[in-house]
């Protein structure tokens, strides 16, 4: 989950850091607030020793909702069992069925062919002054469409679909110890075996 999470950071242009076992390394850098990409916009979205504590974050929301009012779904539940995994959400929810069987895969993995290119589009210069100044609500519905349609069709020639990287077997292992307690704590908070995710 975590380099899967790190390649949407990178294309998203939160992180710079393209090669994933850097981006690691730099946590402790980018906990004291150093090494932090210009423009992100949220230093700890690229904390990963922390976005991949489950157990901590799920604990934290069942102590201020109670359990009652969590449903967690797992990944494993979605992608094996799709259809009860989503049924069970509705019923948690008390929403009825809307007979939905198929369920395709929303956002496979993405990179961008060209950075700069990514950046213009996503981000464009002066983006802000120009909201400020000429209030982009007043270029009317139609003109917002065809920018809106125009930034979609230059996303979409820019980008590839990529798998995420194969990791080394030394990052695979560090990835284990830095996670493992966590991971058994979410078994315990979810009452199942997680033992496979190791």
């Amino acid at each position: 989950m975590i380099p899967s999470y790190h390649m949407r950071m990178t294309y998203l242009l939160e992180e710079d850091v393209e090669d994933f076992e850097t981006a690691w390394e730099l946590g402790a850098v980018r906990a004291r607030g150093e090494r932090i990409p210009k423009g992100a916009t949220d230093t700890s979205l690229l904390l990963y020793h922390e976005i991949g504590r489950h157990a901590k974050w799920l604990r934290q929301l069942i102590e201020r909702v109670g359990r009652d009012h969590c449903h967690v779904v797992v990944f494993d539940d979605w992608r094996d069992k799709p259809k009860r995994t989503y049924r069970e959400a509705l019923d948690f929810i008390g929403v009825p069925d809307d007979g939905r069987k198929r369920f395709k895969k929303r956002l496979p993995s993405r990179i961008y062919k060209n950075r700069l290119l990514h950046r213009m589009v996503f981000r464009p210069p002066g983006l802000e002054r120009l909201a400020d100044s000429v209030q982009l609500d007043r270029l009317g519905k139609p003109m917002r469409s065809r920018l809106k349609r125009l930034r979609n069709r230059l996303v979409e020639k820019n980008s590839d679909r990529h798998n995420v990287p194969t990791l080394s077997a030394g990052m695979r292992a560090r990835l284990h110890d830095e996670f493992a307690s966590d991971i058994e704590e979410l078994a315990g908070l979810l009452s199942r075996d997680l033992s496979h995710w190791g």
